[in-house]
């Protein structure tokens, strides 16, 4: 099974987390229908065994979709930000933060991808600037991602990808909620479902049309508690490698003899 996944790209905590459990919470709605429609008709095992199987090759298949949209999605959100937080923030232009704590993050930054922005930013050449954060803040998110003290970081990187990923399956969600909430009320006037099956698509809808209008402002929430952590995480890395450099470079202490 794990072969499996790798040869999807679905084999780590990430790709399972951030990329298939959108796509198996978007496909739900049919994979419910088809479930409760064979149900009915008596045939448990054969409902399990279609349900169960239609739900992974729907999942697989959206999760690739939704990886797709989610990236689209963030592509014009960071035209709206101005850049992914991570970047924006430091920029001198933002008013986010202070000034001191912008250069506190910025030093760390640097200190970590051996990046100098300082020129940069007497210059105001501010693209070359945003295309030299940008470099810096990938390269110290490489350097830092084994770091056990970025274990906290990890998991907010995970949510911020389902929140993305999934407010790019939303619409697609939405429209498969709807026709699956049809096709149930249809089949349950004609008693070929049970009763209960609409009401529950009907739920599915609501909740899928909810996070089309609000998804996008979850992912701004979920972007902004990243780069608040990852800043965070970087400066703290940062400062203690320098303190270990001035431990190395102590001169040895004096015996009094």
């Amino acid at each position: 099974m794990q072969k499996l996944l790798h040869a999807i790209n679905l084999g780590d905590r990430y790709e399972v987390n951030a990329r298939l459990l959108p796509a198996m919470v978007a496909v739900l709605p049919i994979t419910t229908l088809a479930l409760g429609l064979d149900l009915h008709s008596g045939h448990s095992i054969r409902a399990i065994g279609i349900g169960t199987g239609l739900e992974a090759v729907l999942a697989v298949l959206f999760s690739k979709l939704g990886h797709a949209l989610g990236r689209n999605l963030e592509n014009k959100c960071k035209a709206r930000w101005g850049g992914l937080p991570t970047t924006s923030w430091l920029m001198p232009e933002d008013n986010s933060h202070s000034e001191q704590q912008k250069q506190i993050w910025r030093q760390a930054i640097s200190k970590l991808s051996g990046l100098n922005f300082d020129s940069l930013i007497g210059s105001g050449d501010l693209d070359e600037l945003r295309r030299a954060l940008d470099d810096a803040v990938s390269t110290v998110r490489n350097k830092i991602r084994a770091d056990k003290r970025a274990e906290l970081l990890r998991q907010h990187n995970i949510y911020y990808g389902f929140a993305r990923n999934m407010a790019g399956l939303a619409s697609s969600a939405t429209l498969l909620s709807l026709l699956a909430s049809i096709v149930a009320g249809v089949a349950a006037y004609k008693n070929f479902a049970p009763v209960a099956l609409p009401a529950i698509e009907v739920l599915f809808f609501v909740i899928a049309f909810g996070f089309l209008i609000q998804g996008t402002q979850y992912v701004c929430n979920c972007a902004d508690r990243y780069a608040e952590l990852f800043l965070v995480t970087a400066t703290a890395i940062a400062d203690s490698k320098i303190g270990s450099r001035k431990k190395m470079e102590a001169p040895p202490l004096k015996r009094d003899d």
